[in-house]
Formats: C-alpha cells, structure tokens, sequence
C-alpha cells in the first residue's frame, strides 16, 4: 500500500494516516531490497523482475518454515549437521 501511495504521490499522506515515518518506510524499503537482492544472489528467490518477489511467499503460511527460518537467523549455531555420522548436533 505504501509503495503504491509513494507511486501515486501521496506517500506522506498515508504515512500521516497510518502513523508511521516516511524515513522509517524509506529504511524499511532499502532493507527490503537488500534482503532481497541476497535472496536472489544465492539463488533462493528467482529473479523475474525489479519488484517482483512471489517467491519469497511461497512458505509465508508454513509457520514451522518461517519459526525455523527466524531461530537460524537468531541462533546461528544452535545446531550443526555431522555429515560423518548422519546426525544433527547440539
């Protein structure tokens, strides 16, 4: 919604209704790229387009997915695989 008020020339108005920064959207915007532009580099999201990332939702509704995605971002060396033995360690 933001991106289509920043489209249409009203961005400050909807970030007035919507009580958020423009500058924090601006930030948030930037990130977003950045993430996705690391997605696509290491070859988890394909890349169609310059806005379009369908795939990034692909598992946006398998909350095990996404738990599990947010606790290795977190805890990155929580577990490790012992290819060796086969097994996963603590």
């Amino acid at each position: 919604a933001w991106q289509k008020a920043c489209g249409e020339g009203w961005e400050r108005g909807w970030c007035d209704r919507n009580y958020v920064s423009g500058a924090t959207m601006e930030m948030i915007h930037g990130m977003r790229s950045q993430v996705l532009a690391q997605l696509r580099g290491a070859g988890f999201v394909r890349a169609r387009g310059p806005g379009d990332i369908r795939d990034v939702n692909t598992n946006s509704d398998n909350w095990a997915i996404v738990k599990a995605a947010l606790v290795s971002g977190m805890y990155p060396n929580l577990i490790r695989v012992d290819r060796e033995q086969c097994q996963l360690r603590t």
